[in-house]
């Protein structure tokens, strides 16, 4: 049913019938399987890219225009080229775990995704993996790269608590409770 109101959608973007028998289509499905989707997110914080994948083409059976799925599949395909599963043994591929999370998770947070990477990256400068993953994020949302420059030489939690500093001296308390928030 999806499928077809959706081919409607194409036809006439204005149908409003149509969205609406689309999303309430989609939240039955999302009823009927919900546990399935509990699991599919739950690979993802865990870190493992590959099942979730597996987990993610279920779902897709089910709605194959979820567009929320959609993304983050063509996202898991290039995810898993670089890092199939993540051993969450140290802090830096625990802050890869996190930053995954918000590149692929339920909840879209690629401030998140793109800081979680960056400090990895900080923690563990000579894996590459991490790189690889960042410059994904970065070709994908050029936009990211351009939130904040770090100061050479100085690490991301440094640069972050600085900012959120001078945001108090400036009397920005609202900017600087933000900073402190993605640390």
């Amino acid at each position: 049913a999806i499928q077809h109101w959706s081919e409607i959608l194409k036809l006439d973007p204005n149908q409003r019938p149509a969205r609406s028998i689309i999303e309430e289509a989609r939240s039955k499905v999302e009823q009927i399987t919900r546990e399935r989707i509990q699991k599919f997110y739950e690979q993802i914080v865990r870190g493992n890219y590959k099942k979730s994948a597996l987990d993610l083409e279920l779902l897709l059976d089910q709605d194959p225009t979820h567009p929320r799925y959609q993304t983050v599949q063509a996202r898991l395909e290039n995810v898993i080229r670089i890092v199939p599963k993540v051993e969450l043994r140290t802090k830096s591929w625990l802050m890869v775990s996190k930053g995954m999370t918000g590149y692929l998770g339920k909840e879209e947070d690629l401030t998140l995704a793109y800081n979680g990477l960056r400090y990895a990256a900080d923690l563990d400068p000579d894996e590459p993996r991490v790189g690889r993953l960042l410059e994904l994020l970065e070709a994908e949302h050029p936009d990211l790269a351009r939130l904040d420059k770090v100061t050479p030489g100085m690490k991301l939690l440094d640069y972050k608590r600085m900012v959120s500093l001078h945001h108090i001296y400036d009397g920005k308390f609202h900017l600087a409770v933000n900073v402190l928030g993605e640390i």
